[in-house]
């Protein structure tokens, strides 16, 4: 793929960002399995552009999540990266979603 454009103006600290691989038109936008965006393909399935809903200008980890597309974005005082990872699922890398964590017996719950 060739390097993205990014278009990201925040007013008032946060915005929606966008990241464009090809040029439009772009056809109907595809909602993230994550629900924090959108992406729109082509009709072979390949990655043209994808839109995060609302992005901290000056520090900001988010990612979108396809059926086999991944997009990390990473903002730090208005400096933006994004990486693609394609097969995602299939390389072993799991979602960032948190986990629930184990809750831990007190001294009064291993007594009884």
């Amino acid at each position: 793929m060739k390097n993205p454009e990014i278009f990201f103006r925040p007013l008032d600290g946060s915005a929606p960002l966008s990241i464009y691989w090809y040029p439009g038109p772009y056809g109907n936008a595809i909602e993230a399995d994550n629900e924090d965006g959108v992406g729109f393909f082509s009709a072979t399935g390949e990655l043209l552009a994808v839109q995060f809903d609302d992005v901290d200008e000056k520090k900001d980890d988010q990612f979108l999540v396809f059926s086999n597309i991944r997009v990390d974005l990473a903002v730090r005082n208005g400096r933006v990266s994004c990486h693609l990872k394609k097969n995602w699922e299939n390389l072993g890398l799991e979602s960032r979603k948190k986990t629930p964590k184990k809750r831990k017996k007190n001294s009064e719950e291993e007594a009884a």
